[in-house]
Formats: structure tokens, sequence, C-alpha cells
């Protein structure tokens, strides 16, 4: 699972007191949400992390039942010791499943919220594939088709974004301007500190914007 140092430097990270760093649940949870905040989570994305916390316990149970023998315990036949692992690999096939429904879960809520940010943040930006087909122009609307969260990590979310972007572009002189109304496909990369997931790195934020239909 997740290195321990990248679970410690999260917010909502505790240490246990009967444990030496982040323990199993701790690094599973880490997986899921990475260093989102629970404000964020309950603020934003509507997800309790009270509801992590007990989707991965029965899971973790199970694990430890299947893998724990206890000292009566005595697996004498072959038969008994392939039973013993193959509870014991279900077990634990049956937790990262439910890690991964649980991340799946925090990443879909995760890009629906942003893309209304993604857009705002966008929409101000000068994107040079435009300024190569017209010296002035206005960006409109801002249309997000695929949000996508590439990473969760500890400090930092990746995202990608694709879609169309509509503008103006400007062309003829002072007395007889001539507008072009346009959309263009785009795809945007770009990343934010994980505890403020809306505050986009605009230095870290690439757009390209596909124009060549309108060189055709």
């Amino acid at each position: 699972m997740a290195p321990d140092a990248d679970v410690m430097r999260c917010q909502w990270f505790k240490q246990d007191k009967n444990v030496e760093g982040p323990t199993r649940r701790q690094r599973a949870l880490y997986t899921c949400r990475g260093g989102l905040t629970d404000a964020f989570l309950k603020g934003k994305l509507g997800i309790k992390p009270e509801m992590l916390h007990s989707a991965l316990g029965p899971a973790f149970q199970e694990l430890n039942k299947r893998t724990h023998v206890r000292p009566e315990t005595e697996l004498k036949t072959e038969e008994e010791i392939e039973e013993f692992a193959e509870n014991a690999l279900v077990a634990l096939d049956d937790l990262f499943e439910t890690i991964d429904e649980m991340k799946d879960r925090v990443a879909t809520a995760l890009s629906r919220a942003l893309s209304g940010a993604a857009t705002s943040a966008f929409i101000n930006q000068t994107i040079g594939e435009l300024d190569e087909i017209s010296g002035r122009y206005e960006t409109g609307g801002v249309l997000i088709d695929d949000p996508e969260i590439l990473s969760v990590e500890a400090d930092r979310i990746r995202c990608r974004f694709t879609g169309s972007i509509s503008a103006t572009l400007m062309a003829g002189g002072k007395h007889d301007p001539v507008d072009f109304k346009e959309s263009f496909p785009f795809e945007c990369t770009t990343s934010a500190p994980a505890t403020a997931p809306e505050d986009f790195d605009l230095a870290d934020t690439t757009i390209k914007v596909d124009t060549s239909s309108w060189r055709e």
C-alpha cells in the first residue's frame, strides 16, 4: 500500500500509540483519499470520513480472521492448509476490491466538484493556439465533457479535463471589425494542493486547444 512517509504527511493522520508509523487501515485510507482533508470530503464531496472507515472495517476484520492462526489451531492436512491459504487470498482480494470501490467513489465526486472550479479558472487563461490564429480573441464558455482525476497524493492532486472552449476571434480594422464565433476541443492537465483542491496551480497548468478545424 502507500509509503508510510506519505500517509504521515496528511492532515487527517493521527499516530496510533500502539503502532510505529501508520496502521494498515490508515495506509488503505490514504489509497482512497490521499491528503484530502476531512472538511473537504464532507463539505465539497458529500462524503463522511467515517463512511470510509466503516466500509474498510469489515474487510480488514475478515482479513485478520483469515490470516491469523490461533495457538491451539493445527493445520495438519494438505487440504486444511490449502483451504486456509485460499480463504486468506479471498479475504485479501475482497479488501483490495473494497479499497478500489472507495477510491473510485472519492475520485468520481472529486472530478465533479472540480469541474466548476476548472471552468472558472481556465476561462481567463491566455491560450497560445488562439493567439496563433487571431491576434485578438475573447474566451466564451468552457464546456468540460470528461473530468479525470489522475492521482490524489499526500500533497497534491493531479487531474485532466477535456471538452470544448468557445471563443470570439476578432479580425478587421477599427472601423470594419469582423468577429468569428468558434468552438474548439481542448485538453487541460493541472494540479492543486491536496488541502485546497480548487486552487489550481496555473504554473503547472497546460492547456492544448485543437484549432485544426479553423485552418481547413
